[in-house]
């Protein structure tokens, strides 16, 4: 668990300030072969990394944590960029991405994404699209307004699982 007096929880605080939600913990999430992955995907596309969000049921934290990102863990509630896995730009779009039924804990996980080359994407994509008339070079990812849809758990590693409480008003 991240300490509160450290910078690094007071830089996940600052992200969720205008969110109407509290957090209630930050957890870093260091998993070797995870990053392993990660950077071995990220040389292959030779490009560099966004800090995206994902909102994900409490179930699926540790396996984030273990295993990485699956589509099943977090599908968005309207999958119209494709049928990867989801990724946004801000905690309010997250919010809005995924609206899961109402629980005293919210739980998002905070990860490093590469988007590489991407294109917008659609409703039932299970690929990105191919790049030209190449149908061996596809696009890296699908994007929507502020979203990012990626197809390989390892174009994403999980930095933070962050707790939050949603604040009444």
């Amino acid at each position: 668990m991240v300490d509160q007096s450290t910078s690094e929880f007071k830089d996940r605080l600052s992200t969720f300030k205008y969110t109407g939600l509290s957090i209630v913990k930050v957890d870093k999430v260091e998993n070797a072969a995870l990053k392993q992955l990660f950077n071995l995907k990220k040389k292959q596309l030779q490009c560099s990394t966004k800090q995206m969000f994902q909102r994900i049921p409490a179930q699926f934290c540790e396996m984030v944590s273990h295993i990485g990102f699956h589509a099943e863990y977090a599908p968005p509630d309207d999958p119209a960029y494709g049928e990867g896995i989801y990724f946004t730009s801000t905690v309010k779009r997250a919010m809005e991405v995924w609206k899961e039924p109402y629980s005293e804990y919210v739980h998002f996980v905070e990860a490093e994404v590469l988007t590489g080359n991407s294109t917008g994407g659609k409703r039932g994509l299970i690929l990105p699209p191919a790049v030209g008339t190449d149908p061996l070079t596809l696009y890296n990812s699908l994007s929507g307004p502020e979203i990012s849809v990626v197809f390989s758990g390892y174009q994403a590693l999980p930095k933070y699982i962050i707790t939050c409480k949603i604040r009444r008003v």
